[in-house]
């Protein structure tokens, strides 16, 4: 979900739908190397032909050029010739070419010409769905509530979701503890450096389904009232619910938010695997 990662769907899709382009994809880092490499073996013509033989010419974290003068020169002349052969070429950078230090000017204007397009971090939905996919991956398996207090507070990027599974998976093994909401808590403390807490009012919207449930544990009678369209409201939502009307409240916002956007963990997690009363009163 990270411009890297991008990056490299491009490449890959690209190879997929025509493999007989030549596409060649590198790091900033890397075409340094490759650079001073070729000056150590006298080899800068074998160099500028790796690259310049591309068709799509892929380049992250162009921002590491900067203060590299040589480099800058070869890049320079690399984007020239692809650029007039009418070649593609996409790169990443962690700001827009304007906010960028360091780099020649003849460089940073080729860069504004082209169109730039600003990564957003991930969605709460799409973090969630992210924890659940690298949690997967580590045979691990998460009770929703810690799956959406990751999602809740680890907001940049991808790499910061998936830490934080190892994290709990090296916490777990190091102290030979069950992976809790507890420990949840502290591995996310340590990563955010701050308190953790709980959010059991978070703003869902669907176009079809379902239209709020932000104020489902703000006003409670005796009864409940959910309104939203296309789904149906089983007795059985109800049956483990404490005595607490928050509590029970909540119970039904977490099931209601599984039953629309997550309807797979209902097969592999039972409603006595959540600890609603704990997790609301942290």
């Amino acid at each position: 979900m990270g411009k890297t990662h991008l990056l490299h769907a491009i490449g890959n899709k690209i190879t997929e739908e025509s493999p007989e382009k030549k596409v060649v994809c590198a790091s900033s880092e890397k075409f340094t190397l490759d650079f001073i490499s070729s000056i150590q073996k006298n080899r800068t013509v074998e160099f500028s032909k790796s690259y310049r033989i591309a068709d799509v010419l892929l380049i992250d974290d162009i921002q590491f050029f900067q203060g590299k003068e040589q480099t800058q020169e070869q890049f320079f002349h690399t984007f020239n010739e692809l650029f007039q052969s009418g070649k593609q070429i996409v790169m990443t950078a962690d700001r827009y070419p304007g906010e960028m230090i360091g780099l020649q000017d003849r460089l940073l204007s080729r860069f504004k010409s082209g169109l730039s397009v600003d990564i957003q971090p991930p969605d709460f939905e799409t973090r969630v769905a992210i924890v659940m996919e690298k949690a997967e991956v580590n045979g691990l398996k998460l009770p929703y509530d810690i799956i959406e207090l990751i999602g809740t507070h680890i907001k940049k990027n991808v790499r910061d979701l998936e830490s934080t599974i190892i994290r709990l998976l090296a916490h777990s093994s190091l102290s030979n503890r069950e992976i809790d909401y507890g420990l949840a808590k502290k591995v996310i403390k340590e990563r955010i450096g701050s308190d953790v807490k709980y959010v059991n009012n978070l703003d869902f919207k669907t176009t079809n389904n379902l239209y709020s449930m932000s104020a489902a544990s703000s006003s409670i009678n005796d009864d409940f009232v959910c309104v939203y369209s296309d789904l149906l409201f089983h007795k059985e939502i109800l049956k483990n619910c404490i005595d607490s009307k928050s509590d029970a409240c909540l119970m039904v916002e977490k099931k209601i938010k599984r039953t629309i956007f997550y309807p797979q963990l209902d097969s592999g997690y039972s409603s006595s695997s959540y600890s609603y009363g704990e997790s609301s009163s942290k």
